[in-house]
């Protein structure tokens, strides 16, 4: 026999012939869970046996209705060919009680165990994909943003009432953070001291202008009790603030894990912002450079079809420094540049090939050395 056509079922592996009738078997041992290891893509016992058989038959030509079956043959060296909607799959498939018993194999209450391994299967999938890396950093992206945005609401709050004790602080603290230490060094206005402000890490230049300033602010007078509650926030803000970052940490450490080569190209946060647009590593995998280019510039992309604006040059990768600081007529070039990298670099991860960072570093400075220097021509 020149060739064969393999289906997989949730009881056995039945081997068809030429002419689609059953010739062999491969009972699975352990239902459902020598069905699931197939369809994880994993080695099992009745694979093995089945590797062993089709080289012993020096079978040639063998199809699959399964792509997971169809992948272990072909890291074993078995040319195999995937053909779910074939003929014998079909036949299969409108009367596997036939060909199961064509075989030898009595399944009692066959459709009860065929719901009961397709929803172990489902169960399989669903734990997989809760433990996938690439969305445990998606959702931390995106409640990363949510906090972000909560602290710089919190943060103009707190400055609109903290401004009518001490107006003259907002201009001289303009970062949310330096500003929440601000106010909780100088309290009330008029017991303001050098030494606690230095403690808190405001320069000393800055810290002496502060205490200048107080002496003949235009605020209005509180009692310390007014403004306990304004500290405490401003306290509170400062771990919220704190976890941000220990946040940020977190999600640098798991992308440098999952995709090391796109981390070493870009920040690993912004990797992380592009992962969360694309919806998954896999997905960003498949995206050709064009769309990683404009991923998150939906807005402005879906206006311009609707004529209504010029196309997007670039979406989330303006955020990496390059990109950024370019010369506004290279910044088209240069995003084209990245987005090409990017794509290469995603696939290289996600397919699990080696290291090429490096390579890909080298060649990006590269090509924005000749940008720079046709643009200085």
């Amino acid at each position: 026999m020149k060739s064969c056509y393999l289906i997989n079922t949730p009881f056995a592996i039945l081997v068809l012939d030429d002419d689609g009738k059953p010739f062999s078997k491969f009972i699975y041992e352990h239902f459902p869970d020598s069905y699931i290891k197939i369809e994880s893509g994993k080695d099992s016992k009745e694979a093995k046996l089945l590797i062993d058989f089709l080289k012993e038959q020096g079978i040639k030509k063998v199809s699959t209705n399964d792509p997971f079956l169809q992948a272990l043959l072909l890291e074993n060296g078995i040319k195999c060919v995937l053909e779910p909607g074939s003929k014998p799959a079909r036949t299969v498939r409108r009367n596997l009680a036939g060909y199961l018993r064509k075989v030898g194999l009595k399944v009692e209450r066959l459709d009860e165990r065929i719901i009961e391994a397709s929803i172990a299967l489902t169960r399989r999938n669903i734990s997989e994909s809760f433990s996938d890396k690439s969305n445990y950093v998606i959702q931390l992206v995106n409640y990363l943003e949510i906090i972000e945005k909560s602290l710089n609401n919190l943060a103009m709050g707190l400055r609109a009432c903290y401004s009518l004790h001490f107006p003259e602080l907002d201009d001289l603290l303009e970062e949310h953070q330096l500003y929440m230490k601000g106010v909780l060094s100088v309290g009330i206005r008029s017991d303001v001291k050098l030494k606690r402000l230095v403690e808190y890490g405001i320069d000393r230049k800055k810290a002496e202008r502060i205490l200048k300033v107080a002496r003949s602010s235009v605020g209005g007078d509180f009692e310390p009790h007014h403004l306990e509650p304004l500290i405490h926030l401003a306290e509170a803000w400062l771990k919220l603030n704190e976890a941000t970052l220990s946040l940020e940490r977190t999600i640098i450490k798991i992308m440098k894990e999952i995709a090391p080569n796109l981390c070493s190209i870009i920040n690993p946060l912004v990797a992380a912002k592009l992962l969360s647009e694309a919806g998954g590593l896999s997905k960003l995998a498949s995206m050709p450079s064009s769309t990683i280019q404009v991923l998150g510039a939906q807005k402005a992309l879906f206006a311009h079809l609707r004529g209504k604006g010029p196309p997007p040059k670039h979406g989330v990768i303006f955020q990496v420094r390059e990109i950024r600081t370019s010369p506004k007529r290279l910044r088209g070039k240069v995003a084209r540049m990245f987005a090409s990298k990017i794509a290469i670099a995603a696939r290289v991860d996600y397919f699990g090939g080696e290291y090429i960072g490096d390579k890909l570093k080298m060649e990006i400075e590269k090509r924005l050395a000749d940008l720079q220097g046709v643009s200085n021509a």
